[in-house]
């Protein structure tokens, strides 16, 4: 328990020592806005976004994705010290703009904003060449379509 209260001291420490921004309304443009992210696939394709939910999640995309923003609580933050290399990007929500944030029942208090890595699906199956003797894109490598041929 002292660990757990020490921990969350230091984290406090660095979330004052940078000056983090808070957000605490439901209203908040910022936060409307990565709402619409969430749920907007258009949008998503316009601005070459996308939005992501969930301390590992994030953590794992921000290894091959840009993050633009990262949404945070402060008991995300304390268990999650991986968080800390993002320190200039987050942005501390409280509790009811992360339930706002989160689309799902029980939030999972880590929430990204990601910028898209570049490749549509349409583009690589445009791209992509059929190997085999199928005859439709049915061919998935599915075993129950192993006499056809597979789409790359």
């Amino acid at each position: 328990m002292r660990r757990a209260r020490v921990r969350h001291f230091v984290y406090m420490e660095i979330i004052r020592g940078c000056q983090m921004e808070t957000i605490t309304s439901r209203e908040n443009a910022k936060i409307k806005y990565a709402c619409r992210l969430r749920e907007e696939e258009k949008l998503r394709t316009a601005d070459g976004l996308f939005f992501a939910e969930g301390p590992k999640l994030c953590l794992e995309l921000a290894r091959g994705c840009t993050l633009q923003t990262l949404y945070a609580t402060e008991k995300a933050l304390a268990h999650t010290p991986e968080l800390e290399a993002f320190a200039g990007k987050t942005v501390l929500v409280t509790e009811p703009v992360a339930q706002k944030l989160s689309g799902t029942k029980t939030s999972q208090d880590v929430f990204g904003v990601f910028e898209h890595p570049g490749w549509q699906a349409a583009d690589i199956l445009a791209k992509g060449r059929r190997t085999g003797s199928g005859a439709g894109p049915r061919q998935c490598g599915h075993p129950a379509a192993q006499r056809g041929g597979l789409w790359l």
